[in-house]
C-alpha cells in the first residue's frame, strides 16, 4: 500500500492519466518486493506485530491517514436512461421507422387497415422487447 502511495505521489496522479502513465506505473509496481519480505522485516516496515496486530491507537491513526478499507461505490446510471438505451437500439429504431412507414401507408390508403395493424404490432413488439432486455 505504501509503495502504491509512492507511485501516486511520484506521478502526481491517482487513477486518471494516459496509457503511457499507466504503463510507467506498472513498471514501478513490478519492482515491488513486499511479498518476499521476511516476517521480521514485514513487522518492522508495517509497524505491527504478528502476535498482537496493531494497537487500537495505531489502527485509529492509520484509519485517519488512509481511510476505511472499503470499496468506493460507483456512480450509477439512472434506470430511465438504461431503459431508453434499450428502447433506442439500432434494431429497435429500424422497427419504429418501419411502424411509422406503416402508419404513413395507412394514412394514404385508410380503406385497408392492414398497415395500421402492422404498425401497431411493430410498436408493441419493439416496446416489449426493450422492456424484456432492460429487465435482464
Amino acid at each position: 500500500m505504501a509503495k502504491l502511495d509512492n507511485v501516486e505521489k511520484h506521478t502526481g496522479k491517482g487513477k486518471k492519466g494516459s496509457i503511457g502513465d499507466a504503463a510507467g506505473d506498472n513498471d514501478a509496481i513490478r519492482q515491488w518486493d513486499d511479498h518476499t519480505w521476511s516476517l521480521e522485516k514485514l513487522q518492522e516496515n508495517l509497524a505491527t506485530s504478528i502476535e498482537t496486530g496493531l494497537s487500537h491507537l495505531k489502527a485509529e491513526v492509520k484509519l485517519k491517514e488512509f481511510g476505511p478499507n472499503e470499496l468506493t461505490e460507483k456512480e450509477g446510471t439512472p434506470w430511465y436512461v438504461l431503459f431508453m438505451k434499450e428502447q433506442t437500439g439500432l434494431f429497435s429504431l429500424l422497427l419504429y421507422a418501419g411502424s411509422i412507414l406503416c402508419y404513413i401507408g395507412y394514412g394514404l390508403q385508410p380503406a385497408d387497415p392492414s398497415n395500421l395493424y402492422l404498425g401497431i404490432i411493430l410498436d408493441v413488439v419493439c416496446f416489449f422487447t426493450g422492456v424484456f432486455a432492460y429487465s435482464q
